[in-house]
């Protein structure tokens, strides 16, 4: 449902976004349960909750703009009208990240290309730490994008975790951003 629709505005602008579906589907839901809510004189209060947050995730926007023309890449995250925006330069991209693990146990990391440095430890990869409850892992898959700073350190910085089985979409999705961004596809799945 929260899938990024990759569209092409021009040759040098690639934007990752969620579709109006999505978006119509909890509208749809928030109308449906604001109605229910509002029963024989009284106001029900799991229906009005339900309706509130059906709200809030038609409202709830994530927003990736890779633009060759300005040389940055963009991210727009939140509820609208408060957004949180970052940016980062195009050029310090050094690889689009395929990574995760298929069960509880098994982890999985980026395959180097040869001749490619090996990255100092990224402190926010939680893919590589083990723990949790047992039973809890799914087999989840991460795109990320891996920047270089200008101190030379790197870091890590996640676009999207799915379920193991969307593993095809997500290979899809990374080779567009790679050939985009004009860098290595790094995938381990």
């Amino acid at each position: 449902m929260y899938q990024f629709q990759v569209r092409k505005s021009n040759a040098a602008r690639l934007e990752l976004r969620f579709g109006w579906l999505w978006r119509m589907f909890f509208l749809a839901c928030a109308a449906l349960a604001a109605a229910a809510a509002q029963g024989d004189q009284r106001l029900h209060l799991v229906p009005a909750l339900l309706a509130l947050v059906c709200l809030a995730a038609a409202l709830f926007d994530e927003r990736w703009i890779f633009d060759r023309a300005e040389g940055k890449v963009s991210t727009r995250v939140g509820f609208f009208p408060l957004m949180r925006r970052r940016v980062h330069a195009l050029q310090q991209v050094r690889a689009v990240l395929l990574r995760g693990s298929r069960r509880a146990g098994a982890e999985v990391t980026g395959v180097r290309t040869a001749g490619a440095a090996e990255p100092a430890a990224d402190p926010g990869d939680r893919y590589r730490k083990a723990g949790g409850l047992p039973g809890t892992h799914r087999g989840l898959i991460r795109l990320s994008i891996r920047l270089q700073r200008p101190d030379g350190s790197f870091q890590t910085v996640n676009l999207q975790t799915e379920a193991y089985r969307r593993i095809m979409r997500l290979q899809e999705l990374g080779r567009t951003i790679a050939d985009f961004c004009e860098v290595p596809f790094e995938s381990s799945v």
